[in-house]
């Protein structure tokens, strides 16, 4: 039997609005790549992952 272990973290306040930042950001990335995808003709998968290198510099 395989067991899932749960960790917990206990962040500062600095450390809380860092992380609340990463993760908001990672999810407007995602769902405009995905509306991408949806939305427009003749986009891919791939063609969308050249972008991503470019908009770590942003």
């Amino acid at each position: 039997m395989r067991y899932n272990y749960r960790y917990r973290l206990n962040p500062t306040d600095e450390l809380h609005e860092q992380l609340a930042w990463t993760v908001d950001t990672c999810r407007q990335v995602s769902n405009h790549f995905l509306h991408r995808l949806n939305r427009e003709n003749g986009t891919s998968a791939y063609s969308e992952q050249s972008v991503l290198p470019d908009l770590k510099n942003w």
